[in-house]
């Protein structure tokens, strides 16, 4: 089991396996038993937000505004069309 880790930790090895070690940035390899091996990764952390969640959100447009009501004495007539021909 000796020569797994030794393969892994050579191809993370920027020297040894140029086109391979990208791929094991922030890996570790290490043996966590007699039979057996551990891969740990690196997480890092999240990238902010552009706006952190305690500020508020931008405010709503105003609402359109209401139509007012028709004043006192108006009368809605009918519209009266002329056929002349």
């Amino acid at each position: 089991m000796d020569d797994v880790l030794y393969s892994l930790k050579m191809a993370a090895d920027a020297k040894a396996s140029p086109n391979t070690a990208s791929y094991f940035t922030g890996v570790t390899v290490k043996q966590t038993g007699a039979h057996a091996r551990a891969m740990l990764t690196f997480t890092p952390a999240p990238t902010p937000s552009p706006r952190p969640h305690s500020q508020p959100p931008p405010p709503l447009p105003a609402p359109a505004p209401t139509p007012s009501p028709p004043t006192q004495g108006a009368t809605n007539l009918p519209i009266r069309s002329d056929s002349r021909s």
